[in-house]
């Protein structure tokens, strides 16, 4: 009998202390918050630029196009003002602004290039090359020929150049943006070039943007003379020293002073950010 009551002695102050080993796991458990596994660390998340006063030109795509002959070419940019004025500079460089992808432009009735114009539109159908002014002269880039029968040759540099934000309103009601992009041209001087509409070795394009599903799309390219909502920010410009500013502008490469004299003569130094790159190369931050 004493035996069993040793034994049943023994039994319950050995429940008795797993009990407190139990409690005291809890109780410590409790203090972190009632989840003793310790938490996963997050991944560091990437920084946004929300500045426009430094986009690095050639980023920001975050989606490239699947066209023959456009490939790499970035079709869908976020729906920030930093993004439309990514937007505005990648097709300005690969496509509206360069002659590089003519074969391809003209090749098949153009079928490429307007496969490519339904990718970035608004909506699929709405861009077509004469659809404004703006459209219609950038064809002319490509296709029209000067008196001896030579095409334009047209190399951008757009880090180079000056942008200038008309509009931008990504979260109101009409989501809307307007952006022209002001680009020096490697070969500044050529009749082949004026015929291009390259004027004092610059090149102008005049993007309208609206936000569709989360990213910009392109409505038109617009030009002074369309009749526009933004006619009177268009045609605001000053008069070129051709003698003292003129050599300037033509100048290669292209300095502090040419972005300058084109913000204030073009652009009547409204809204004018400069590329974060812009003494630097494509696509890499200086």
């Amino acid at each position: 009998m004493n035996k069993k009551k040793v034994l049943l002695i023994g039994l319950v102050l050995v429940n008795v202390l797993l009990v407190s080993v139990l409690v005291g796991v809890l109780a410590r458990g409790g203090s972190r918050g009632g989840d003793p596994t310790p938490a996963a660390s997050s991944a560091p998340s990437t920084p946004v630029n929300t500045s426009m006063d430094d986009v690095v030109a050639g980023t920001g795509a975050i989606a490239t196009s699947q066209t023959p002959g456009f490939e790499g070419v970035g079709t869908r940019f976020p729906a920030t003002c930093v993004g439309a004025i990514q937007a505005s500079a990648e097709w300005s460089q690969k496509v509206f602004g360069s002659t590089e992808r003519r074969d391809v432009m003209l090749a098949n009735n153009s079928q490429e290039m307007l496969s490519f114009l339904d990718e970035i539109g608004v909506v699929p159908g709405v861009l077509r090359l004469q659809s404004t002014v703006g459209e219609d002269f950038f064809g002319d880039m490509f296709s029209g020929k000067d008196r001896e029968g030579n095409y334009p040759v047209v190399s951008p540099r757009v880090e180079a150049g000056v942008v200038q934000v008309i509009k931008c309103d990504p979260d109101s009601d009409y989501k809307t943006a307007v952006v022209r992009v002001a680009m020096p041209v490697d070969n500044p001087v050529g009749e082949a070039v004026g015929n291009a509409h390259v004027e004092f070795g610059w090149l102008v394009r005049t993007y309208e943007l609206q936000v569709v599903d989360g990213s910009w799309r392109l409505v038109h390219l617009l030009d002074p003379r369309d009749q526009t909502n933004y006619q009177q920010m268009m045609n605001a410009s000053g008069n070129i020293d051709l003698d003292k500013e003129l050599p300037v502008l033509i100048q290669r490469p292209v300095t502090d002073e040419a972005r300058q004299i084109v913000s204030r003569t073009l652009f009547l130094s409204q809204n004018v950010h400069y590329f974060q790159n812009k003494n630097g190369e494509w696509g890499q931050a200086s």
